[in-house]
């Protein structure tokens, strides 16, 4: 459990002793619920599954994200611009391994004259 009172700008850091369900309440201080402002929740790696996270385009860059994997197991990137084609037919563009928290990041060039592009990965 974490709190701050008093402050216009606070971060809380807690590590959980397991896995599971969790709920962060925030209030302002009072037990009043319907304050305003601006909030945010991040996490590091949280998953029960092995999912991309949405893709991210900054300028030429393509930020892929997945999450779920086991730290430092190794994983693979596939690419391809059809959809409909067996695996074994992707092009992998990356191998590498997660992170301790499960994450892997990943740029890659943005094109916007590729009209599709599809990503998939595996971990090993």
């Amino acid at each position: 459990m974490g709190n701050i009172a008093g402050a216009t700008s606070a971060q809380v850091n807690i590590t959980t002793a397991s896995s599971g369900t969790f709920t962060a309440l925030v209030s302002d201080g009072n037990g009043a619920l319907s304050g305003t402002g601006t909030y945010q929740l991040t996490t590091d790696g949280l998953s029960q599954e092995l999912r991309f996270c949405d893709p991210i385009i900054s300028g030429a860059n393509l930020n892929l994200t997945g999450v779920g994997g086991n730290s430092n197991a190794v994983y693979v990137v596939y690419q391809t611009t059809t959809l409909n084609i067996p695996l074994a037919s992707w092009t992998p563009i990356t191998t590498n391994l997660f992170d301790s928290f499960g994450v892997f990041t990943r740029t890659n060039i943005y094109n916007p004259a590729t009209p599709h592009q599809f990503f998939r990965f595996q971990m090993h």
